[in-house]
């Protein structure tokens, strides 16, 4: 599977945090930040609509030593946040 970040959701980073800022019209919508951990800005920023999960799941992996099976939990769930978030997309081959 393939995913891609939707356009309306600004990713800004603040005193070494990466935070997800959704943008509803011309307004940033801050009753709704996403503070993301390291292992969780690694993974959005390769939500590029090109790059398949198993990729990331793969870079996850060698980035952060982390066994291939919780790489893989850990991301799906990720995944889901951001979609049952609307802040994500999948991209159909």
């Amino acid at each position: 599977a393939v995913y891609k970040r939707q356009d309306r959701v600004v990713t800004r980073e603040i005193a070494g945090e990466v935070l997800l800022v959704p943008i509803h019209g011309d307004v940033a919508d801050m009753n709704y930040l996403f503070m993301l951990n390291p292992v969780s800005a690694h993974i959005w920023q390769r939500l590029d609509g090109a790059t398949p999960v198993s990729a990331i799941v793969e870079s996850v992996c060698e980035t952060f030593e982390v066994d291939p099976t919780q790489a893989e939990q850990d991301t799906s769930a990720f995944l889901d946040d951001l979609l049952s978030s609307n802040l994500l997309t999948r991209v159909e081959p």
